[in-house]
């Protein structure tokens, strides 16, 4: 009997949360936030193919930096990695896009 009181008080608390992430996500449809949130997925792909060389790197000279506290090191080096990934979507990935949506210049007929 008392489980299943635990069980409906969860359901109920997963159905709250849900329900306020949903009013979360629509009032970040029109806010800078949403912005923000967009080029982020824009450059998701690249900010995937960076993470990995980024961390590796940043592996590497970790070893200097014991002093600073593991979680800080951990996203101080997630952040690098976005904003490597970020720049490499500035760089490379929108001008290829754009080179790619171009259409071709038909000549004239004669």
């Amino acid at each position: 009997m008392r489980g299943s009181r635990a069980g409906r008080g969860g359901e109920s608390a997963v159905r709250i949360a849900a329900d306020r992430g949903i009013d979360v996500i629509g009032d970040l449809r029109g806010g800078c936030r949403a912005g923000l949130l967009t080029y982020l997925g824009d450059a998701s792909y690249s900010i995937y193919l960076c993470h990995g060389p980024v961390l590796f790197g940043l592996m590497l000279v970790a070893d200097g930096l014991a002093w600073i506290p593991a979680d800080l090191l951990l996203i101080a080096f997630a952040a690098a990695a976005v904003v490597v990934g970020c720049r490499v979507y500035e760089l490379f990935e929108r001008p290829a896009h754009a080179l790619l949506l171009r259409r071709p210049v038909l000549a004239p007929a004669v």
